[in-house]
């Protein structure tokens, strides 16, 4: 009686481990993008700053992210290298990797790549700090804006 009562856990159990080393189910884990003021975990930057309130400081973990990611709001933004290089956004041959609109946004510790402006900058008051810019036809872009602190 147990041994037939264990088969079918058995088998749902061998199913879904298949399904995960296939990649076609994803184990559950948290995001490598966290927003240090609330301890909420996304997949994308986007994400993170979507659900962020102005103020928030989003920290965003070593990989490569092809978004173009739209900074709206007034949000600190931390690249961190947990031993595999600093997040890189990949801008997929769009217009920019990272669009700065707000002011007293931070940017520190991305690479960005692949892009028209890797990071463009249309807000004052911004510092962007210690981003490395490759395969951009412009690194870093400025447009309608004042008092900016770009650095290497």
């Amino acid at each position: 009686m147990k041994t037939q009562s264990l088969v079918p856990i058995f088998i749902v159990v061998s199913l879904v481990g298949f399904l995960i080393i296939q990649g076609i189910v994803t184990a559950s884990s948290p995001g490598p993008v966290v927003d240090l003021t609330t301890g909420q975990y996304y997949q994308t930057i986007q994400q993170a700053i979507n659900a962020a309130s102005a103020g928030d400081t989003i920290q965003v973990s070593s990989g490569t992210y092809r978004e173009n990611v739209i900074v709206n709001k007034q949000l600190t933004l931390i690249g961190f290298d947990n031993g595999a290089g600093l997040p890189v956004v990949d801008g997929s041959g769009n217009n920019f990797s990272i669009k700065i609109t707000a002011n007293n946004v931070q940017l520190q510790g991305f690479v960005v790549t692949d892009a028209t402006q890797g990071i463009y900058i249309a807000g004052s008051y911004n510092i962007v700090a210690g981003n490395t810019a490759n395969n951009n036809q412009f690194g870093i872009y400025l447009t309608s804006s004042n008092y900016n602190n770009v650095s290497g």
